[in-house]
């Protein structure tokens, strides 16, 4: 016996270890995004100091140049850029797909749990692994990103959304 099966049923226990594993794995989503956020803005501040930047050109260029100079920066024709579109487009389908089936597994679990009465005897913490697998998801995310940004001085897929932002910003 564990000390709160002595003050609560099983299905407490499990109901609490369900809502205790959703507010954590909200948490964790919310941590991504405001980090995923902060490199977005980050890429898209730096996108914009090298359009503006005068350090390669000379003092003289026109817009024109400078936005030549952002394009050929970011150009597919690179290889460090060709690389981290290619990185970035598979982590972000490994990313949805693996979201994807993450739930259903969830959900699975859930319901094995809930139709064999299998969350008696400490079973329903065996949602906690999903937690765990969730940060470690992240941690390697953040890892392939930074070794990505370190081998090809772009996070994956910086150079795709360069190109489409100076396609934007001269369409305006």
């Amino acid at each position: 016996y564990t000390i709160g099966s002595v003050f609560m049923s099983d299905g407490l226990i499990f109901f609490i270890n369900l809502i205790c594993v959703v507010v954590a794995e909200a948490i964790i989503l919310i941590v991504y995004l405001l980090y995923y956020q902060n490199l977005a803005e980050r890429n898209s501040k730096d996108v914009m100091a090298i359009i503006i930047s005068k350090n390669h050109l000379n003092e003289n260029c026109s817009e024109k140049e400078m936005i030549e100079h952002t394009y050929n920066y970011y150009s597919s024709d690179r290889f460090s850029n060709r690389a981290s579109d290619l990185i970035g487009s598979v982590m972000y389908t490994f990313y949805w797909l693996f979201n994807f089936i993450m739930s259903i597994c969830f959900i699975a679990t859930i319901v094995y749990l809930c139709y064999y009465s299998t969350y008696t005897n400490g079973g329903s913490y065996i949602l906690w692994i999903f937690v765990l697998i969730d940060i470690l998801k992240y941690v390697s995310y953040f890892l392939l990103s930074n070794l990505t940004h370190l081998l090809t001085n772009r996070y994956p897929g910086e150079a795709k959304i360069a190109r489409k932002n100076i396609t934007l910003f001269l369409n305006k």
